[in-house]
């Protein structure tokens, strides 16, 4: 299955050039953590709330006239919208994100695919990218068995 087929056609963008005070109040109203960012219809960044926090505020950043673009993670990881689920849960399980943009071959946004929507395809590829996204990267200690 395609990743056309799972993803929200209907993602919500900011700009560039929007503010950090607006993108966190879209964040708040659309009750969403990321927010693709895109520039005549292309996939330019993405900005989340922790990068909004800890690129902004705890910079020092006033959010009424910093903007996305000062924080936001360029040239974001994607995926197209042709290549296989298993690709976009193995990319996402890989870099520990909850959420991928969806791209046609021009770069242009045309959705976002999320752990939410694996988990409906319930599939392979749902426990491991779980798995991946919430595990910790800290080294876990060996349990020896008391017999």
């Amino acid at each position: 299955m395609d990743n056309k087929r799972l993803m929200t056609s209907d993602a919500i963008t900011v700009g560039p050039l929007t503010t950090l005070e607006q993108a966190a109040r879209t964040m708040r109203e659309r009750d969403v953590g990321s927010l693709p960012v895109v520039r005549d219809g292309k996939l330019v960044g993405i900005v989340t709330d922790r990068d909004i926090v800890v690129r902004g505020v705890a910079e020092g950043r006033d959010g009424m006239f910093s903007r996305v673009s000062d924080v936001m993670t360029d040239n974001p990881l994607c995926c197209l919208a042709t290549s296989d689920v298993e690709e976009a849960a193995k990319t996402m399980g890989e870099a520990k994100v909850r959420r991928l943009p969806v791209v046609d071959e021009d770069g242009t946004l045309v959705g976002m695919i999320s752990l939410a929507d694996l988990v409906r395809h319930k599939d392979g590829s749902v426990g491991y990218v779980l798995g991946e996204v919430t595990e910790p990267n800290a080294i876990k200690p060996k349990m020896d068995l008391v017999s």
